[in-house]
């Protein structure tokens, strides 16, 4: 397994947390107020956060994009706005959110192909506090995807059409690095099992007899290594 690109994130990631640590974060007035307790790995301010995956955005800089490995050849899509509500004890409720679409022009053959992804995830997660920053913190997920593509040849009319379900529980672990008390920067992994119910569709008006559907299941071990970058907005 190629390591680099970890590797790059984490020193991108400890970059990052460089250029913040000088700067003030939760001051001790707000400990002082919401009484923090003896455990210094509970904060207990109950919050929210909405995290952006930014790592589309800064790949301009990076020698590598956000890719996930997995052990078939179907796609699981990065989820590009997350939401976690905290409470006063480092449980968290988690959810992810994607939807993408796009669609091309072959270059030698007039076949248009689009893609539509919609996905979702709901899970929970433990954060432990080290020290007023450096966040560390694990969970459960629930995921689920769907996926078309849809090509079609416009002289003829012959279409191909294939639907993914894909569906499964994953664990997740992440770190995050609390920059200020409305900031957070941080990147996870998951593993998890993933099923997918695969739907291909094939016609031709030409040759009505050539039409058919068909209809299989795969058993996925989805690997996310630690390769997109979160910024998250504490509120």
């Amino acid at each position: 397994m190629n390591l680099k690109k970890p590797i790059l994130t984490v020193l991108i990631l400890f970059t990052s947390i460089g250029l913040f640590a000088q700067e003030p974060v939760v001051n001790d007035s707000i400990y002082i107020k919401h009484k923090l307790r003896p455990n210094p790995h509970i904060f207990t301010v109950k919050r929210q956060e909405l995290g952006v995956d930014i790592s589309a955005f800064i790949k301009n800089f990076l020698p590598f994009n956000t890719t996930q490995l997995l052990t078939s050849n179907t796609s699981f899509a990065n989820f590009l706005i997350t939401y976690k509500s905290i409470d006063s004890k480092g449980w968290a409720f988690r959810s992810g959110y994607n939807l993408s679409a796009r669609s091309a022009e072959g270059e030698q053959f007039p076949i248009g192909t689009r893609r539509l992804t919609v996905g979702t995830r709901l899970g929970f997660e433990k954060q432990r506090y080290f020290g007023k920053r450096h966040i560390l913190y694990s969970g459960t997920d629930f995921s689920f995807e769907y996926a078309v593509d849809y090509a079609q040849e416009p002289l003829s009319g012959a279409s191909d059409k294939t639907e993914v379900i894909t569906y499964g529980l994953s664990w997740v672990g992440g770190y995050n690095f609390r920059a200020a008390e409305w900031l957070s920067v941080g990147t996870e992994m998951s593993l998890g099992a993933m099923r997918s119910d695969i739907i291909e569709t094939n016609t031709d008006p030409g040759f009505p007899s050539g039409n058919n559907k068909s209809r299989s299941f795969e058993n996925n071990i989805m690997i996310n290594l630690p390769i997109s970058i979160f910024v998250n907005f504490i509120f």
